[in-house]
């Protein structure tokens, strides 16, 4: 019997690609998804923070986009900004700082004309600085993602951002540093987003096709001599092999019958929770921007989103629909005061219209921290899981930063390790 816990997208691809292959699927939440669920309230459809498809693989944009869910995407080109010293810069700001005081300019392009290449960086620190130069780090990179992942970043790796973060040609830079502006860098420069209902219509399309998929099941331990999965309501099942998409501390810290370091490896692992807080409000709110940036310490979010205006189904008429996303250490905090403060700065910010709806979630397992930890934990954790027929993966489970189009391969990695099976596969 394969055994799959979790109905994010990895277990789901999963699922759907076993085909007829005998299995069971688990999911603790009353419904399927993970965090690529959706939710309305009062008329306004709000996400999990932002959930937008980039598709680049040709079997998942077949696979999506013509066999699955034909017509119900709509493609968009990216229309994001950073806001830093009290002015807009279109993304990336590496090659679109134009428009920012000219020392910050200046610092900017000789920075970057100064960059020393680094073939063996020890870490993001010095692989920024390596790449962009200290303008570049010094006011956008480094207060930015010292924001989001929240330890110093001589301490983070560099081995997560190769595919996430562009690097500009210098005539890129010398471009962003006069006026002209660099649109079409990075991954997602162009995205695909449902015409209504939310990016839940994605993980329900697979669910459909999954025929046997239970929920309400909440994995309490693994115990991998006896290849038993418990659960919280006293209900267990046997594997022969098992797909576990938890979040790899979790599963590491609940499991029996391993070595005895998979407790301390757990302990070792860091994550970063989040804090999103989603807005129904009056009116129409920063003309068509999709998101902007907040690298500055004084804006307590590291982005905002606002989704109807990259599709307007998402919110009632003559309103916006906006996500807030605010990075925390701990997430057993007291929310009450992390709003107070969001919402004085989005009024600071220009927003204006009456707060219709205010809908608060907390994600306690959102980023994985890529610290030197986890380059020595990681791969001998799943080595050792599959061993003893283990996979742990997708995005928590592999302990990645990972995008839906990657969760849906692995998925169909995950099947073709089940069963075995080489060359072409669904």
């Amino acid at each position: 019997m394969i055994v799959i816990l979790g109905a994010g997208l990895t277990g789901l691809s999963c699922a759907y690609h076993l085909g007829d292959t005998e299995y069971r699927l688990y999911e603790a939440e009353a419904r399927p998804g993970g965090l690529c669920r959706s939710r309305d309230v009062r008329g306004f459809t709000f996400d999990c923070t932002g959930h937008l498809l980039h598709l680049r693989d040709e079997y998942v944009k077949r696979l999506i986009l013509e066999e699955m869910l034909p017509g119900v995407f709509a493609s968009h080109p990216r229309r994001a900004s950073i806001y830093a010293m009290g002015r807009f810069a279109p993304y990336p700001f590496q090659a679109n700082f134009y428009g920012m005081p000219r020392e910050v300019v200046r610092d900017c392009l000789l920075g970057f004309l100064r960059a020393a290449p680094n073939e063996t960086p020890a870490s993001f620190e010095e692989w920024a600085l390596a790449t962009f130069g200290e303008g570049i780090y010094k006011y956008f990179l480094q207060p930015y993602n010292e924001k989001l992942w929240r330890v110093p970043l001589d301490q983070l790796t560099h081995d997560w951002c190769s595919w996430s973060v562009p690097r500009p040609s210098l005539e890129q830079i010398v471009d962003g540093a006069v006026g002209f502006v660099n649109r079409n860098m990075g991954y997602n420069a162009a995205f695909h987003y449902p015409k209504r209902g939310g990016i839940e219509v994605l993980p329900a399309a697979f669910a459909r096709r999954c025929h046997h998929l239970a929920t309400g099941h909440r994995a309490v331990s693994v115990d991998v001599r006896k290849r038993l999965v418990r659960f919280a309501s006293g209900e267990e099942v046997r594997y022969d092999r098992l797909v576990s998409t938890l979040p790899l501390d979790d599963l590491l810290a609940n499991a029996a019958g391993g070595p005895d370091e998979w407790h301390s490896m757990a302990a070792k692992l860091k994550r970063v929770s989040i804090l999103a807080l989603n807005l129904g409000v009056q009116g129409h709110f920063w003309g068509r921007r999709q998101w902007v940036y907040f690298p500055e310490p004084d804006f307590p979010f590291y982005r905002i989103g606002v989704a109807s205006n990259f599709e307007s189904t998402l919110a009632p008429d003559g309103c916006s629909n906006l996500y807030v996303e605010v990075s925390l250490d701990n997430p057993h905090v007291d929310p009450e005061p992390i709003v107070k403060r969001c919402l004085e700065k989005l009024r600071w910010l220009g927003l204006r219209g009456r707060i219709l709806v205010k809908d608060t979630l907390i994600i306690p397992c959102a980023y994985v921290v890529y610290d030197r930890v986890r380059q020595e934990v990681v791969p001998r954790a799943l080595a050792q899981l599959r061993e003893r027929e283990i996979l742990s993966t997708g995005r928590y489970g592999a302990w990645q930063y990972s995008y839906m189009e990657r969760a849906i391969l692995e998925g169909r990695e995950a099947a073709r390790w089940c069963v075995d099976r080489d060359g072409p596969f669904k």
